[in-house]
């Protein structure tokens, strides 16, 4: 198998738009479709082995917080000291090794770099960190003295949860390989993931539960693609 030693010009042209297709869907603020939701994870369940879960949905990361910890059992929030029960981070570890793999078995070491390159900060990083700060905030200032015994099981659901524009910079990476550069690649794998990047919202993803939030009704960005809403909440 010839490895892919450097992008042509022409090919260089098109990275602007497959950034910007996986913006769109990442960032997305359109209703989700709970049927094409639940058939996302279902799918996504599968391919890591586990049984499909009871799929839950809510209206955003606050409300599914909420949710579980007037729902879960102590026990189970405390069994996360040891022995932690999210999946949320199996999905991307099967879907990258699965993938990156078959890419760097066909991809030169210049065109590795000239990729890393363009398809990196493809979204301000501050995006995330300034959401969970504000739930977090948020869930500090209830007088619900449970939800404050748990605020430090709430605040690692929150980093660890699937995140859809977590993953911008990947998705247009392998959607850009597999479609323009026609690298090799698990077919079933691919598919799976695109569904749950495209189809949901946050997910909080349990042995057999899963929790879908939906998207935000407004992302604003400056011109900078920092998070700015000028007089109102950037998100």
């Amino acid at each position: 198998m010839s490895l892919i030693e450097k992008l042509t010009p022409q090919q260089e042209a098109l990275i602007p738009i497959y950034r910007e297709k996986w913006r769109k869907i990442a960032l997305s603020t359109e209703r989700i479709d709970k049927e094409k939701a639940v058939a996302a994870v279902q799918a996504a369940y599968y391919a890591i082995d586990y049984e499909p879960p009871k799929v839950i949905f809510q209206d955003n990361p606050y409300a599914a917080c909420n949710w579980m910890v007037k729902r879960l059992s102590p026990q189970f929030i405390e069994s996360y000291l040891y022995e932690p029960n999210s999946l949320s981070s199996l999905f991307s570890a099967h879907f990258f090794q699965e993938i990156a793999r078959q890419l760097s078995q066909q991809l030169g070491k210049q065109t590795h770099a000239q990729l890393m390159n363009f398809f990196q900060y493809l979204v301000d990083d501050s995006f995330n960190h300034e959401l969970v700060n504000d739930l977090l905030a948020q869930f500090s200032v209830q007088l619900n003295p449970k939800v404050n015994d748990y605020l430090w099981w709430l605040e690692i659901q929150l980093n660890e949860c699937f995140k859809p524009e977590n993953y911008i910079h990947w998705m247009t990476g392998f959607d850009f390989c597999l479609s323009v550069l026609n690298i090799t690649y698990p077919h079933k794998t691919w598919q799976v993931f695109q569904s749950l990047i495209q189809e949901c919202g946050w997910i909080f993803a349990y042995d057999d539960i899963c929790i879908v939030c939906d998207r935000p009704l407004h992302i604003r960005f400056d011109h900078q693609n920092h998070l700015h809403g000028e007089g109102e909440p950037a998100i």
